[in-house]
């Protein structure tokens, strides 16, 4: 597991990503490769990202002192484009005013957001509701398009039905007459 903030050092060269780099179509690509975008501040996601192998897996979550990471990454952090990370870690380098303005910012982007999602959510039972009515509709007449059709076939077997009984009760009597009509059939008594 890579924490924030991890790099690949590799032939003098300095390799991580930045929130700049996750906008890019390579960036997004890379998120959808990596599953999800916490997990695309990790080295292999780094080597991913540009098509390296090997070199020195570094990581330093210790943001208290900007000497524990390269130059490129402090002025990348200073110039504040290493915040799609993990937010939560820069604290430590924002001053309690600040780091108090960014709470009411989240906290006033989270309020509009669920109002999004609610009202997205209310939008989506409505939908819902008519879609169910139309269902209900069409069901309905599917329905009486249904007995429309079922009423007759299902006469015409009830007469199928009437005609195969009489006639099994007929075949039947007319048997029964045969075997009756053959004294050799009857009881000693009837003979």
């Amino acid at each position: 597991m890579c924490n924030f903030v991890s790099w690949v050092k590799k032939d003098d060269k300095i390799y991580f990503l930045t929130d700049k780099d996750l906008a890019t179509k390579e960036g997004k690509e890379l998120i959808k490769y990596c599953g999800r975008k916490e997990d695309t501040m990790g080295h292999g996601a780094i080597e991913h990202y540009y098509g390296i192998k090997g070199g020195k897996h570094l990581e330093n979550e210790d943001l208290s002192n900007p000497d524990n990471f390269p130059k490129e990454i402090q002025e990348v952090i200073k110039e504040g484009f290493m915040c799609e990370f993990k937010p939560e870690a820069l604290e430590v380098i924002l001053t309690p005013e600040a780091w108090k303005k960014y709470g009411e910012i989240k906290q006033s982007a989270r309020k509009k957001y669920e109002e999004i999602k609610q009202s997205a959510w209310e939008k989506y039972l409505e939908i819902e509701q008519s879609a169910k009515k139309k269902y209900g509709e069409i069901k309905q007449s599917a329905w009486k398009k249904c007995l429309e059709i079922k009423q007759p076939a299902w006469k015409k077997c009830l007469e199928i039905r009437q005609s195969a009984w009489e006639k099994y009760e007929a075949t039947c009597a007319r048997e029964m007459r045969k075997l009756i009509q053959n004294p050799k059939n009857r009881v000693k008594g009837w003979r």
